[in-house]
């Protein structure tokens, strides 16, 4: 298991607000626990490619791979809820990076995802080359 994973758990685990929220780590393609009844905050590592680099650099910028997060909040709470959620996770996780080993963060539209019954919000935080210990 990746250090700096857990240390961004534990970070957000920590941060007031955000302590009624369930934590899990998954695979990028993984299940979430159904039904949704108190926020899920997701954690997987993913494979960078090449779309997210600069054009005209022959040269990767930027690590191998992202930090993806995913926030995900029961129906009833509704979309704006999921987003304010969103951003009090992504200032946690920024807070807590005192290495500086994120390097960009990219935030999906809030969508309703009809296979859980929730609101999510999907965030990619790029790493830095020396963050990757899969």
């Amino acid at each position: 298991m990746n250090n700096f994973l857990e240390e961004m758990m534990a970070a957000v685990q920590r941060t007031e607000g955000l302590q009624n929220c369930r934590c899990i780590q998954t695979d990028s393609g993984g299940m979430v626990p159904f039904p949704v009844a108190r926020p899920i905050i997701c954690f997987a590592l993913e494979a960078a490619d090449r779309l997210d680099y600069f054009l005209g650099y022959d040269e990767v910028l930027f690590g191998s791979e992202k930090l993806k997060v995913s926030v995900l909040c029961e129906e009833k709470k509704g979309g704006s809820f999921c987003e304010t959620l969103a951003k009090k996770v992504c200032q946690a996780l920024l807070l807590a990076d005192t290495e500086k080993n994120i390097t960009s963060v990219a935030v999906e539209k809030c969508m309703y995802d009809k296979a859980n019954f929730a609101y999510k919000v999907i965030m990619r935080f790029s790493l830095r080359e020396h963050t990757q210990r899969l």
